[in-house]
């Protein structure tokens, strides 16, 4: 469903017909950086306290990927480059986030 803006002198004409399809990428850039901010070994100034609250940690990441994976599958009119750059990044968070359980699995174990 498209949301259309009201006739405005101001609104570009580009944005009439816009609607969010841009959605899952930036869901998927959002959980990028939320990895890449909570990740012990790559921002070391994280509490490791804080950090190793696995369960705690991880419901924002499931979620922003459940729901950037289902609006992304709901629509089928994407470009092929929008549809690689969309794996690339859930690609990138799967990893990062079992590299972030694994990180918290091994500072608790040695």
């Amino acid at each position: 469903m498209t949301f259309m803006f009201p006739n405005c002198a101001l609104i570009p004409d580009y944005l009439y017909a816009m609607d969010f399809r841009i959605a899952p990428l930036l869901m998927a850039i959002l959980c990028l950086s939320y990895l890449l901010f909570i990740h012990p070994a790559i921002h070391p100034s994280f509490p490791l306290k804080q950090a190793a609250k696995v369960v705690q940690m991880s419901i924002p990441v499931i979620l922003l990927l459940i729901l950037s994976t289902s609006v992304f599958l709901r629509h089928t009119f994407y470009s092929k480059k929008f549809k690689w750059t969309f794996y690339v990044l859930q690609s990138a968070n799967i990893f990062l986030y079992i590299w972030y359980l694994l990180e918290i699995q091994q500072q608790h174990l040695g």
